[in-house]
């Protein structure tokens, strides 16, 4: 992918996140999601390397929503501050969410809400996700 491409994708999704009223974060490399960057779009974007998203201990984040995108050709992950506390799809005791299946990755989104107890994932896109226990 070109470096313009590249650049544009990542404007596009700027200006969206603008649009819905979310600041943006673009990050390049693992990051320990704090709980400040609650309702900011998060978006991971590294052409080889898949970028992990380290939520905050799930007790911290009472009430809070933190949403994630990829525009990078390697992939994201999202993984749970406090092990076996995310509900994901068919899991109720999951540890990280993936996006990594070949053409399935750029694109992928999601939403992450805490309640002090759990987290809960919701699908944001039709990209495929692994989930780990």
């Amino acid at each position: 992918m070109s470096q313009q491409v590249r650049v544009y994708r990542e404007l596009d999704l700027k200006y969206a996140a603008r649009i819905i009223g979310r600041q943006v974060i673009v990050k390049t490399a693992a990051y320990t999601v704090l709980p400040a960057d609650a309702g900011k779009l998060l978006i991971a974007n590294h052409a080889t390397v898949a970028v992990t998203f380290t939520l905050p201990a799930v007790a911290a984040c009472k009430g809070l929503t933190f949403y994630f995108a990829n525009i990078g050709a390697a992939g994201m992950a999202i993984t749970g501050g406090t092990a076996d506390k995310m509900v994901v799809t068919n899991d109720a005791a999951a540890d990280t969410v993936t996006y990594s299946t070949a053409n399935q990755i750029i694109g992928a989104a999601c939403m992450v809400w805490g309640d002090g107890s759990n987290y809960y994932f919701f699908q944001m896109s039709d990209c495929t996700m692994t989930i780990t226990t």
